[in-house]
């Protein structure tokens, strides 16, 4: 069987909004923009398929973080958005690789918690560093090859390179066996977020 010849040429982004039970959310659509609004930390977000079978592909997305959704008085909290990828939907959570872009509030302190998870988990992950938490838009491009995805923001801060897939040896994780047939997911959890001018490319092999 010829392998599959993987070209330079953007593919269909069709963004599909999912919510599990728990999730109380608001959401708003027209001219490329998703806005999500959603009071919680039941799942919420854009799934968005990539139709590829084994080739690299680049997601690039436009994100406005317009406001936290206020907690309980007194409590801490987080708020903020994931960008995921070689993700799937399981009809009330998200699995798999993701960065969230994430703040976490004490009091009146605001502090930026930005971190690498493995969903479902989103609170074990790895911080990261290097993110420009300054300013409510960002534009941010994942790129996947070769079982990693890495991510730059603005065009400008490249934050590295992780494993998006299960590696041998790796042990028990909750990673995907492999990439084909999933998609990218971003979550949106004790915010209000616009998602705009989404596109996905595959890039030659």
């Amino acid at each position: 069987m010829p392998t599959r010849r993987c070209l330079a040429q953007g593919m269909k982004a069709e963004p599909r909004v999912r919510v599990s039970d728990t999730a109380r959310h608001t959401i708003t659509s027209g001219d490329g923009a998703y806005r999500l609004g959603n009071d919680g930390y039941g799942w919420a977000g854009l799934d968005i398929p990539v139709p590829n079978r084994g080739c690299p592909f680049e997601v690039r997305v436009e994100a406005t973080l317009h406001r936290a959704v206020e907690q309980e008085e007194g409590t801490v909290w987080g708020y903020g958005y994931g960008l995921g990828v070689c993700n799937s939907w399981t009809g009330s959570e998200a699995q798999g690789f993701s960065l969230q872009y994430a703040f976490r509030k004490e009091g009146r302190e605001v502090f930026p918690a930005h971190s690498v998870q493995h969903y479902p988990e989103v609170n074990s992950g790895e911080p990261v560093e290097g993110i420009d938490s300054e300013g409510a838009t960002h534009v941010w491009s994942i790129r996947y090859q070769d079982g990693q995805v890495a991510l730059t923001q603005d065009d400008g801060v490249r934050l590295g390179e992780y494993p998006a897939v299960r590696s041998k040896g790796s042990g028990v994780s909750l990673l995907p066996q492999n990439c084909n047939g999933k998609g990218v997911f971003l979550r949106v959890f004790n915010a209000d977020v616009t998602f705009r001018d989404i596109s996905v490319t595959e890039l030659a092999d």
